[in-house]
């Protein structure tokens, strides 16, 4: 189903303000199914927190078009859906075979990889050195 027929929804996603040429809203992806994030300057905040799935296309566009104060074309809310889309930042059937997919490569891996950021390879270590210690033989 095409974006422009669909009431688009975002789903939990990490929102941050940030300042790139101006005020804006880096949108990411919490669970990292894509390295993509999505900018968004912060004067297009309502229209983001329009995106609920309550609203359809047509209304997205309409307020799109009475928030900027001219007739814009449906380009610029192409655009935004498209890269919310392929970051999987909507809560749709792009994000849920991606979601499905990491599942899989998830549980089929032969190991899985190490997500501790903090503990340095030597602290980590020494825990682990101090957990088999602790234990007898």
């Amino acid at each position: 189903m095409a974006l422009h027929e669909t009431r688009p929804r975002l789903r939990p996603i990490q929102i941050e303000q940030v300042n790139h040429r101006g005020p804006a809203f880096l949108l990411r992806d919490p669970l990292q199914l894509g390295a993509d994030y999505v900018l968004v300057p912060q004067a297009y905040g309502s229209l983001l927190a329009a995106l609920d799935g309550q609203a359809t296309y047509a209304e997205l566009h309409a307020a799109l078009t009475q928030q900027s104060g001219a007739i814009s074309g449906p380009a610029l809310l192409d655009e935004l859906l498209q890269a919310l889309d392929q970051a999987y930042l909507l809560d749709n059937e792009t994000f849920q075979i991606a979601q499905a997919a990491a599942v899989v490569a998830y549980r089929d891996a032969a190991y899985r990889p190490l997500v501790v950021t903090e503990p340095t390879a030597t602290e980590f270590r020494t825990t682990l050195d101090g957990y088999l210690q602790a234990v007898s033989p």
